[in-house]
Parts: C-alpha cells; sequence; structure tokens
C-alpha cells in the first residue's frame, strides 16, 4: 500500500542499537501514521544486532543491508530510491538517535502541504542528554544556515531556546533531521545521487540544502515540530567557535569534516561573488594555519 511518508534511517553496530527502542517508541506515538519505515544497516557484518532487533521487533520496518559500509549519503540515497519506488510524496530523512514528540511529523507534512514551493523543512531540534534520559531547552539546530565564505553552520546551536529563531529563515535541514518532497530531490539530483556520495559523512546535509535552494526549493523551519537528538559533534558560527568546538571531536570526524568542507568550495566556488571569495580565502587561511600549527596529521591525511 502507498504512504505519503517514508521515513529513512541508517544503523551502524551497537552505536545504533542502543537508541532503536527510544527512536521507534517515538515514532509509533506520532499523530501522523501514513508512513512507511525504511532502514539500511551500514553495519559490515550480516545480521548484526541492528538488523535482528528491527526484524524481530519492528517487523513493518524494511531492512536493507549492503553488505558494506556506504556511509550516510550512499545510504540515504539508497532510501530515497526505495521511497520513491513506493510512490511516496515526502522522504524523512532522520537519525536513529532522536525522539520524536508526538504532534512533530504531523506538523512537518502539513507545512509541506501547505506550500507546494518548499523543497524541505526542518523540526526545531533540541538537545537530548540519552544518558541521563533528559530532554533540555538547549538548541541542537533549528536547521542550517549560511554565512559569508560558504560557511554552514546548525542555527542557535548551543543557545537555550526561547523562540528566538521561531521565524527565522533557514538554507535547509541538518542531515538530523529533515522531511524533503520527493520531486525536488529527483529535480535537484546530480549523476542520479540525491546527495553527493562523494561526501562518505558530514556536510552533505549542507550540500544538498544549498544545490536545492540553487534550483528554486527553499527550505523553512517548522519550530512547533519538536524533535530531541543526541548530538556527538557540534560545531560553531564563528570561526573560533569552530576551533574550540574541534577538540570535542575524533580525528575520524574531523578529517570528514575538513574533507567536505573543501569539496563543497571546489564545487561551488564558481558561483560565489567577489566578496564571499574573499570570505572563503580568509577563512581557509585561518583553517590552515590553524591545522598547521595544531592538527598537521590532519592536513597530511586530507591530502591522501
Amino acid at each position: 500500500m502507498t504512504k505519503k511518508v517514508a521515513i529513512g534511517f541508517l544503523t551502524y553496530g551497537q552505536t545504533s542499537r542502543q537508541y532503536l527502542d527510544s527512536f521507534l517508541s517515538g515514532l509509533k506515538e506520532q499523530t501522523f501514521t501514513d508512513f512507511q519505515l525504511l532502514a539500511l544497516d551500514n553495519t559490515e557484518e550480516e545480521n548484526s544486532v541492528n538488523v535482528q532487533f528491527l526484524r524481530q521487533q519492528s517487523p513493518a520496518v524494511k531492512v536493507l543491508w549492503p553488505g558494506t559500509n556506504l556511509g550516510f549519503g550512499a545510504g540515504f540515497n539508497r532510501l530515497i530510491k526505495e521511497a520513491l519506488a513506493l510512490g511516496a510524496e515526502y522522504f524523512l530523512v532522520v537519525n536513529a538517535d532522536t525522539f520524536w514528540t508526538p504532534r512533530a511529523l504531523e506538523l512537518l507534512v502539513a507545512a509541506l502541504d501547505r506550500r507546494s514551493d518548499l523543497g524541505s523543512v526542518s523540526p526545531k531540534i533540541l538537545k537530548w542528554d540519552f544518558a541521563g534520559q533528559k530532554f533540555t531547552k538547549i538548541i541542537d539546530t533549528c536547521g542550517l544556515r549560511l554565512l559569508p565564505g560558504l560557511h554552514f553552520v546548525d542555527l542557535g546551536q548551543g543557545e537555550e531556546d526561547k523562540g528566538q529563531y521561531d521565524s527565522a529563515e533557514i538554507l535547509g535541514p541538518s542531515g538530523a533531521a529533515g522531511l524533503f518532497r520527493l520531486s525536488a530531490l529527483a529535480q535537484s539530483a546530480e549523476d542520479g545521487q540525491y546527495f553527493d556520495e562523494k561526501f562518505f559523512m558530514y556536510k552533505e546535509d549542507c550540500d544538498l540544502a544549498y544545490r536545492l535552494k540553487l534550483k528554486g526549493w527553499p527550505s523553512a523551519l517548522v519550530s512547533q515540530a519538536i524533535v530531541y537528538h543526541d548530538r556527538t559533534a557540534s560545531g560553531s558560527a564563528s570561526l573560533l567557535g569552530s576551533l574550540a568546538a574541534r577538540s570535542g571531536k575524533s580525528q575520524q570526524v574531523k578529517l570528514w569534516s575538513f574533507s567536505g568542507q573543501q569539496r563543497l568550495i571546489a564545487k561551488y566556488w564558481a558561483r560565489q561573488t567577489w566578496f564571499n571569495k574573499l570570505a572563503i580565502i580568509w577563512r581557509q587561511f585561518l583553517t590552515f594555519a590553524y591545522a598547521l600549527v595544531f592538527e598537521p596529521a590532519l592536513l597530511k591525511k586530507g591530502k591522501k
């Protein structure tokens, strides 16, 4: 039976398994129920703990296992193709380390139904202290915003939510959670790819949001749709803040983020104004200078 919304999520090893009970329980309580759940397990081993759990405890979830770790972009591309084959109208990109309040999906769907010009919508995502089982009022992201220098940031990240961004304009949803119009994804695809698969992980959400915008598909924040997220890596709007936030990230995350930013610059350099090009050059100079002094290994790996 055709569903209006396809909900896609990725799993990988025990890291994902710990969230599945809470994640799926939140989705089961949604007031909007016309959806199909699609999962892709990136764990290399067959019949992983995630696949076993989903097939035994949530048989309504269609589970794909490619046999290797495809990464974020390629994994979601497989799920988007499944959603198109199902005849769905909208596709929800979502991380399994999120918890959904009951009306969140209903409000997101209503926003896309109301405005046919929108390519995507973002919920307001607040920080979830999963270990302490506490929902906070600290903003995880209100969506992506583009700053000078081709610098993408999560709007409001780290601030207490006081409704200060409820009417803010955004570029697009964060990869943590966002509802997309499938026709917009199809129109903005590059070489048959919705997410650029050269971004193995990190920055692929920025690339897609920017590409949709360039294709004439704006996005919007639906501030009443509340989702909680147990984020493992965060950033900052300022360069100093971004550098400070790096201290808590693993070397692999730093490399993915660094490489992703270089690819964004290479892809969209020609589209930038001279002012933006100067901002990019200045930001790149400071970033490389910092890496040369404090993270030389990052530059060596980035050349490979």
